[in-house]
């Protein structure tokens, strides 16, 4: 989905499931909006909830891009 000098976001797919796994180093604004764009692309809205397997709780698309700027790991559960 998106490389970046602080970043790296992927997915991930399984029969399953999907997941979104999201690393940054620092604070970088060009990862939330290029997986903003890649889920878009997924067909999900904005309104989509994904689960965080890491942290536990829920968000919805329309947050990601505030959390995705956060240093650190996350992965989410997709719908699918």
């Amino acid at each position: 989905m998106s490389v970046g000098a602080d970043h790296l976001a992927f997915l991930r797919e399984t029969a399953e499931q999907t997941m979104l796994v999201v690393a940054n180093r620092a604070i970088d604004p060009s990862c939330a909006a290029s997986v903003a764009a890649s889920l878009g692309a997924l067909g999900l809205t904005a309104t989509s909830r994904m689960v965080d397997l890491l942290r536990g709780g829920e968000c919805r698309v329309a947050g990601l891009p505030t959390i995705t700027l956060e240093p650190g790991a996350r992965v989410w559960e997709l719908p699918v």
